[in-house]
């Protein structure tokens, strides 16, 4: 498997996952013995990257302590979405490094290597300045849908919230969370980014800038297993039962 000793990852590890129920950070709920984003570290340094930094913000303490030191580690000071936490971890990436992966660390265990390589190759070869994975999901209860248009290009994403019912039921695209940037691009366009409604900088927000730069690539998933949705308990158990036969 290749090696990307030019490529770091940011996971975002910040979030409380109110809809868990729970005091515990939602990346540190278990699957198979092991927190959620412990499964999608090692998925990282398997495939050889050259810097991984791991993003907290809820009980940031109790995160390090779980996952070790032996890792990198950046603190979002406050949970102002996943653009802010991506800001709060630009200024330790290596000088080195050229692209960047931006990953949910709560909804990305069931990666494979061999797909996240697979990913970055394409992302590179094609080099644009950033790259989108994309998934076909009917049940998940992620706010967002991908819109297309006539001939298959990606024209932006929407909120639930702006979509007809008749839209909501027809499409079942969504981002997964899962993104590749030039590091060019991330420093100078996300420090761009205006709030949401909701008071948050989110990455999502890039999208449309990729767009109007024509400098946007969307690769959907080939087995859409890979991405799980884990917001709520009813979501956590579903991802349990699957791991077993998924990974066996």
């Amino acid at each position: 498997m290749d090696k990307f000793p030019k490529v770091a990852a940011i996971v975002l590890a910040g979030g409380k996952g109110t809809r868990m129920n729970s005091d515990l950070p939602k990346v540190l709920h278990k699957i198979q013995g092991k927190p959620i984003v412990s499964h999608t570290i090692l998925v990282l340094e398997k495939i050889g990257l050259g810097h991984i930094n791991v993003v907290t913000g809820y009980k940031a303490e109790l995160v390090k302590k779980t996952l070790g030191k032996n890792l990198n580690y950046s603190l979002q000071s406050e949970p102002l979405g996943t653009g802010h936490a991506v800001l709060s971890a630009l200024p330790s990436i290596p000088k080195n490094i050229t692209d960047i992966i931006v990953i949910n660390g709560d909804d990305s265990a069931f990666y494979r290597p061999e797909t996240i390589s697979n990913i970055i190759r394409q992302h590179q070869q094609l080099n644009m300045a950033m790259t989108i994975v994309t998934t076909i999901n009917e049940e998940a209860a992620v706010s967002g849908r991908v819109i297309r248009n006539q001939y298959g290009k990606i024209i932006g994403v929407k909120a639930n919230s702006k979509l007809t019912p008749a839209e909501l039921a027809s499409n079942h695209e969504m981002v997964c969370g899962l993104y590749l940037f030039k590091r060019h691009f991330l420093e100078e366009h996300l420090p761009k980014v205006e709030f949401s409604p909701k008071g948050e900088y989110n990455i999502t927000a890039l999208i449309s800038t990729a767009i109007g730069l024509s400098e946007l690539h969307d690769i959907r998933l080939e087995n859409p297993q890979e991405w799980q949705s884990i917001n709520t308990q009813r979501e956590l158990q579903k991802a349990r039962k699957l791991w077993k036969s998924f990974k066996g």
